[in-house]
């Protein structure tokens, strides 16, 4: 392997492995030590690289398969040091349609946000609710258009606040992340993977712990079976 410190192709392997189990090398030209996702937007991340592009698989499973009002939220995110925003957008039945994380919290990050749900729904939604950041309103008269019917109220997007919580209570642990390519990954595919996890649509009745567990398991098995095909 060529060492991505240096540029030296003078490098040998080594006998251990990282934590998730990519094999490592040594260069003898810098001395530095090197496995095949240094240098990359992957290298920082805690999911293998085969996890997170199987994320990208889910969410394009997902295209068209949106409801008609859609719930959209955003929440701080600290990268390296300073807060950024995780967008997020689920529907009706609280199935998700997609998030991002962004740098800024205005006009431009709202639009290239909702360019993202049309693209991924393959529609325009009837009801859009949203905080009332003044924003939204804008990038959804440009984006959607005029038929679509923004919504501002509070308790409607309680449901939407909500969701984040899984991703937080998987973030505060990390003590926030060290970089901002790394942390976009790392939440796309926490939320995609959270996603085909899921067992219980919003408003339906309850599911028992023996069938949460027997829907898990018929996931997982799939998504080995995935993996290891890949």
């Amino acid at each position: 392997m060529i060492c991505p410190h240096c540029g030296s192709e003078e490098t040998s392997r080594r006998r251990r492995r990282s934590s998730l189990g990519y094999r490592t090398s040594a260069c003898r030209s810098c001395h530095r030590i090197f496995n095949e996702r240094t240098g990359t937007p992957f290298n920082e991340l805690q999911h293998p690289t085969d996890i997170v592009l199987l994320a990208d698989q889910l969410r394009a499973r997902r295209r068209g398969r949106a409801g008609e009002s859609w719930y959209l939220d955003e929440t701080y995110v600290k990268v390296s040091g300073r807060w950024c925003y995780l967008y997020r957008a689920i529907d009706r039945d609280g199935e998700l349609l997609d998030s991002m994380l962004s740098e800024q919290r205005d006009k431009h990050a709202a639009r290239s946000f909702l360019r993202r749900l049309v693209e991924i729904a393959e529609r325009k939604p009837q009801r859009v609710t949203t905080d009332q950041h003044p924003a939204y309103r804008r990038a959804i008269r440009w984006i959607l258009g005029p038929k679509a019917r923004h919504r501002t109220t509070q308790y409607l997007n309680n449901y939407t606040e909500q969701s984040h919580r899984a991703v937080k209570q998987r973030y505060y642990p990390m003590l926030g992340f060290g970089n901002f390519e790394s942390a976009s990954r790392f939440c796309l595919a926490f939320d995609e993977l959270r996603q085909y996890f899921r067992v219980r649509r919003r408003g339906e009745g309850h599911v028992s712990l023996a069938e949460q567990r027997r829907l898990f398991l018929t996931r997982w098995r799939s998504l080995i079976a995935e993996l290891a095909t890949a």
